[in-house]
């Protein structure tokens, strides 16, 4: 049965496995090029980054070779204290050894 919208628990699901998601795609970036230093311009083909997000309204969009944008979006929500803290307690372990 199709569901027309998810209930907050399977929303913030969602959410977490989306994060993960692009978060295992920053340590592999970080593992293939020795920085986890990722900007918004940055594109090569030869690191394949599937991803998926997840809109504002709970819809899932789909988007390709675009991790600079998603770390972008971990900065700006750091610097407005809207960033969990397990989620920056991730990412700063990462600065943390110098990436």
């Amino acid at each position: 049965m199709f569901k027309w919208a998810l209930t907050a628990e399977e929303k913030k699901a969602a959410e977490d496995a989306i994060w993960a998601r692009h978060f295992a795609a920053l340590l592999e970036y970080c593992k293939q090029y020795d920085t986890c230093n990722v900007t918004t311009e940055w594109r090569k083909k030869s690191f394949k980054c599937d991803l998926v997000g997840m809109a504002a309204d709970g819809g899932v969009y789909h988007y390709e070779g675009k991790l600079g944008y998603w770390v972008h979006r971990q900065r700006k929500a750091k610097h407005a204290n809207k960033l969990p803290a397990d989620r920056e307690a991730q990412l700063q372990a990462l600065v943390d050894q110098g990436k």
